[in-house]
């Protein structure tokens, strides 16, 4: 069922407005302290933008399979919105190393490499999609991309500075339900975009 652009968006942003609520009544965390509040949104974003590119892969793997232009549809949205987050992500990542190490940029740290490293290749698979504008070549790059982003992160170096599941291994409950409240929230305002993308492509 199509979903009206105008309430799509209202919703995107109530939802927004939820995560924002969320994240500022949660605790703080013994070792970041009330910078956590951010990294939960920080974190959020990373993990629901790689769940969109796996996304965007397996809707083009579906494409090419069944022949179904709905597939190819979520394929290419889901590859705008994954993009979206990420670039949004790569900010907020910038900003959230400079206020809690100082550095606008540390590549010393593996998962900040791995976030620049997609947020140059992904516009590039992007606009090669534009390019080629060809329904079964945007499929194959987002299947191809998605084996890049699940092969980095299979591959990546153990964290130097950059905390390890701080919220998800807390102690506390409620620093728990707060990271993946947020979590599970984010993905589904990424989901309803995805949907009303397809539906105006």
């Amino acid at each position: 069922m199509p979903l009206n652009k105008k309430n799509g968006f209202y919703l995107i942003g109530f939802i927004c407005f939820i995560v924002l609520i969320v994240s500022i009544l949660s605790p703080a965390e013994s070792t970041l302290g009330s910078w956590i509040k951010l990294l939960y949104i920080h974190a959020g974003l990373a993990i629901v933008g790689i769940m969109i590119f796996i996304l965007a892969g397996i809707f083009g793997v579906l494409h090419l399979v069944f022949k179904n232009l709905s597939f190819s549809k979520l394929s290419k949205s889901s590859q705008k919105v994954a993009l979206f987050i990420w670039v949004f992500n790569g900010l907020l990542s910038a900003f959230v190393t400079k206020m809690i190490w100082g550095k606008w940029l540390f590549l010393a740290e593996p998962r900040f490499k791995i976030t620049i490293f997609i947020l140059v290749l992904a516009p590039i698979f992007y606009l090669f999609s534009l390019w080629a504008g060809d329904r079964k070549t945007t499929s194959i790059l987002n299947m191809v991309f998605a084996c890049v982003v699940v092969w980095l992160y299979g591959t990546a170096g153990s964290a130097i500075f950059h905390p390890t599941n701080a919220a998800r291994s807390s102690s506390n409950l409620l620093i728990r339900l707060s990271f993946f409240s947020i979590n599970g929230l984010l993905f589904i305002a990424a989901l309803i975009l995805i949907w009303m993308m397809k539906e105006a492509d």
